[in-house]
């Protein structure tokens, strides 16, 4: 199955976009319900689901007889991932644990293959893990499936033990090295698979990150993970750096 992007989900992105640029000021008031329908053209359910999801993030709370008004501060998401190059794909893990919860060998099938864009017939290992805060309460933030070659199948039993990347571990011991990393987020309602595992209720609102690890842009990746993570404790920021402007002719 693959996770599309629900309609509420457009509106959770504006309203959040005009909420940190000041549209919506701090203890201000957003768009009544029936506003916000006419101006998305979308049902009052799906305004309701956009605006429980900002009372999660608790960027928004209600008022009886004044609606939703902007809270005073924004929270910080308890686990951010910020990146900018390859580096900073090994530090981001630092503040997480991996609990393996099991693996299967599989061959990639026509729909499978249509998901993640790997070739059909393939043999690979489909590995599922939980990623956990490192607190006393290891809340799970984020339920895994990982899809990596099955010769790669040793490296599970040191996951646990690891705190760097599935792909640095499998480069340092495999030698598949990883020299580009195509990424997609997107946003999903939990399914009820895993819904369960984070604690959460099927149709909750989650935030998918799915990653292609291969050795360059014309080779088949070597690795890929989706991540299915709770909207209300995982953001993802980017950092874009423009190229340095060539020195001028002497």
């Amino acid at each position: 199955m693959r996770y599309g992007a629900p309609k509420y989900s457009l509106i959770v992105d504006q309203l959040t976009r005009q909420i940190e640029d000041g549209t919506y000021a701090a203890g201000t008031s957003l768009p009544t319900e029936s506003q916000l329908m006419r101006a998305y053209s979308v049902s009052r359910h799906t305004v309701r689901s956009a605006l429980q999801v900002l009372r999660t993030r608790g960027l928004i709370t209600s008022r009886q007889g004044s609606g939703s008004i902007v809270a005073e501060t924004v929270p910080a998401a308890p686990f951010v991932e910020r990146m900018s190059s390859m580096e900073e794909f090994v530090l981001i893990t630092r503040n997480s644990r991996r609990k393996v919860l099991g693996w299967s060998n599989i061959e990639v099938d026509a729909v499978l293959s249509q998901e993640l864009g790997l070739q059909t017939g393939r043999h690979l290992i489909e590995l599922r893990l939980l990623r956990q805060l490192k607190t006393a309460e290891e809340q799970t933030i984020a339920y895994v499936t990982c899809f990596m070659d099955a010769l790669f199948q040793p490296v599970i039993t040191s996951l646990e033990d690891q705190d760097l990347p599935v792909a640095t571990l499998l480069e340092q011991r495999f030698g598949a090295g990883t020299g580009i990393v195509r990424q997609e987020v997107r946003a999903a309602a939990l399914d009820a698979d895993a819904a369960r595992h984070l604690s959460q209720k099927p149709g909750d609102p989650a935030l998918v990150i799915e990653r292609h690890y291969a050795a360059d842009s014309g080779t088949p990746a070597h690795l890929v993970t989706r991540s299915v993570c709770r909207a209300d404790m995982v953001r993802v920021e980017s950092v874009y750096r423009a190229a340095a402007a060539a020195a001028p002719p002497e």
